[in-house]
């Protein structure tokens, strides 16, 4: 376990960097890699601050090169026909909450790597982009990690597995509420 924690800062930021990248994101799981992270902060083998630190720098700077490519109009990856219903469910998420759904796209699994490419090719202004981008990618990687961890907490505990399963539940609904009452809060400031 020590030999992958020595590894896991660098082996985290790549997942979550590539989960945030056009097209090659819908193939890596870097939300689930947060979480189990998250929960492995409980053995001692990472600093959950470090950790934060990883997964937000990760995130922006993936986006941001997504944005950068729609900027530079290279969308070419997106029109592969099994992609392009997710380019058109994205353009009309963008259209409808513009910055918010960058903030909000951190959380829609198969958005998050489109929409910032959208928000570039669709002249969105880069400071907007990344006080959006930042923000998402900062709730985004504190709510995994605070997730797993919560999750690393209760499976170490003494708790029967019944009443563990419903704490772990319990904080995954809780989890997507927020969520949804953030991206609601911000959709409404527009």
């Amino acid at each position: 376990m020590q030999h992958l924690a020595s590894l896991g800062y660098p082996l985290i930021f790549l997942v979550v960097f590539c989960e945030s990248l056009t097209a090659v994101g819908f193939f890596i799981p870097g939300s689930t890699v947060v979480i189990i992270a998250g929960s492995l902060v409980t053995k001692h083998l990472y600093n959950f601050w470090i950790l934060l630190a990883v997964c937000v720098a990760a995130a922006v700077l993936g986006n941001t090169m997504s944005f950068t490519l729609g900027k530079l109009g290279r969308l070419s990856a997106l029109h592969h026909k099994s992609l392009k219903k997710f380019l058109g469910v994205g353009d009309r998420f963008f259209q409808s909450f513009g910055a918010s759904s960058v903030f909000a796209a951190h959380f829609l699994g198969p958005l998050r790597n489109i929409i910032p490419t959208i928000a570039g090719s669709s002249g969105m202004k880069q400071p907007r982009f990344q006080l959006a981008n930042t923000l998402g990618a900062l709730v985004w990687a504190l709510s995994h990690l605070m997730l797993g961890y919560s999750f690393g907490t209760v499976w170490q505990s003494g708790i029967p597995p019944t009443l563990r399963i419903t704490i772990l539940a319990s904080l995954s609904l809780l989890l997507f509420v927020a969520v949804l009452v953030i991206g609601r809060n911000l959709s409404s400031e527009e």
